[in-house]
């Protein structure tokens, strides 16, 4: 193969590696990235009087911390803002990304507590298929896990009056 050629070959294997975590973000929320600007103006409460180049820097400081709580009302734009904060990661894992930021950003997933269901499905060859069944593992594998509708849970083998528990157990199993 030649080198121009290998180059595309690689570049398309790495970018398509990332196609489980984009595929995790609900398809009404994959608009949301730092090109939507116009659109993350309009549906995220916050930036909806600062300038463009406000908007890119605040999703990428919120991109670079370690635990992002987003809070506020309903209708505020906090899946949004989130699911824009981790388009970002994912983005920044394609091609010619380091290994550990490619890595970080191949596991990157998005999980609906109010499912506690991963949204993505995935292949049982997978090699970044959870070894835990369901939301739990699906958590537990992540290396970047956006966890949304906290407060919503529900699941199987859980009572209607114990469904909080579900969050701790993701956390726990996150930990372990």
């Amino acid at each position: 193969v030649c080198g121009p050629c290998g180059l595309r070959l690689d570049a398309e294997e790495q970018n398509g590696a990332l196609l489980p975590a984009l595929s995790s973000i609900p398809k009404r929320f994959r608009w949301a990235h730092v090109g939507a600007l116009a659109d993350l103006r309009s549906r995220v409460a916050i930036f909806r009087r600062m300038p463009d180049a406000g908007i890119e820097a605040f999703i990428r400081r919120l991109a670079l911390q370690a635990v992002v709580l987003i809070h506020g009302t309903s209708g505020a734009g906090k899946t949004s803002l989130a699911c824009a904060v981790l388009r970002m990661l994912i983005d920044a894992g394609k091609h010619p990304a380091t290994g550990a930021i490619f890595d970080q950003a191949r596991r990157a997933r998005f999980l609906a507590a109010r499912t506690a269901a991963p949204l993505d499905t995935r292949d049982s060859l997978d090699p970044d298929a959870p070894a835990v069944a369901g939301a739990r593992g699906f958590a537990a594998r992540a290396s970047i896990l956006v966890l949304d509708d906290v407060g919503q849970e529900a699941g199987e083998g859980y009572k209607a009056n114990d469904r909080s528990k579900i969050i701790g157990d993701i956390l726990s199993d996150r930990h372990d």
